[in-house]
């Protein structure tokens, strides 16, 4: 089953994907407030295993660090390629949001 979510600073989505028998669950990029995601886990029963970024563009990683405080269990992924631009912010175009 796939859930989408909406929100946050870029209004880009997040999903959480789940196998609807073992309630195994992955959320998937992290845009909306981290308590949205948890909330809909917690009604239905999810347990988050994982949380995968996509790419490492800002509108879908400004909430991970959020996200890992949240679901402190959970393994965070990502291809090897997107470190690089997960650590420059001009690569990950997070100095176009920086206030």
């Amino acid at each position: 089953m796939i859930k989408l979510l909406h929100g946050g600073l870029s209004d880009a989505n997040t999903y959480i994907v789940y196998n609807t028998d073992s309630k195994d669950a992955m959320i998937v990029d992290f845009s909306c407030d981290p308590e949205i995601a948890a909330d809909y886990a917690e009604k239905n029963g999810l347990h988050i295993r994982y949380l995968v970024l996509t790419h490492g563009h800002y509108d879908h990683a400004e909430m991970l660090p959020a996200y890992r405080k949240r679901f402190p269990d959970a393994v965070t992924a990502a291809h090897e390629a997107e470190g690089c631009i997960l650590t420059d912010p001009d690569a990950n175009v997070s100095t176009l949001f920086a206030n």
